[in-house]
């Protein structure tokens, strides 16, 4: 809950605000002598007043860091989406050339297919012809068990 805090609300203030209130914590705690010696009856809160500016002036310069290492990290995720989106693209291209050759392929496993198919209808009256197993019945069906590729 805490870091939701930190991001959401306090994130919100632009860096500047940050480098002001360490200037300001710094400046306080520097001329704290010259405000307590012109104030004498608020002499008893020297030490909670300079303890608060150093307070403020190392929690500014911290939340002042944090808001640059915020910057570049919000570089990086910038820069990261940018390379994403040029993969998707690429990405788009090359899935459309792998279904156009997966297409292709499909295309000529069945020409394949009905090649040997007309020929087997072709050759079946010599097969059926003299009973034995005639040469081109092995061929037809040594074509037909032969891995497919573009001729």
């Amino acid at each position: 809950m805490f870091s939701w805090l930190v991001m959401h609300v306090i994130g919100a203030l632009p860096v500047w605000v940050w480098i002001v209130l360490a200037l300001v914590g710094g400046a306080g705690y520097f001329f704290s002598g010259l405000i307590f010696a012109f104030l004498p009856f608020l002499l008893a809160y020297k030490e909670p007043f300079k303890i608060a500016c150093v307070a403020i002036c190392l929690g500014s310069t911290f939340m002042c860091g944090g808001a640059g290492v915020t910057a570049i990290w919000q570089e990086q995720i910038k820069e990261a989406n940018a390379r994403i989106a040029v993969a998707e693209a690429k990405s788009k291209e090359t899935n459309i050339v792998i279904q156009k050759e997966y297409v292709d392929r499909i295309q000529t496993v069945k020409q394949i297919e009905v090649q040997i198919q007309e020929r087997i209808v072709k050759d079946a009256t010599k097969i059926d012809a003299v009973c034995k197993v005639a040469p081109e019945a092995i061929a037809d069906l040594n074509a037909a068990a032969m891995p497919r590729s573009k001729k």
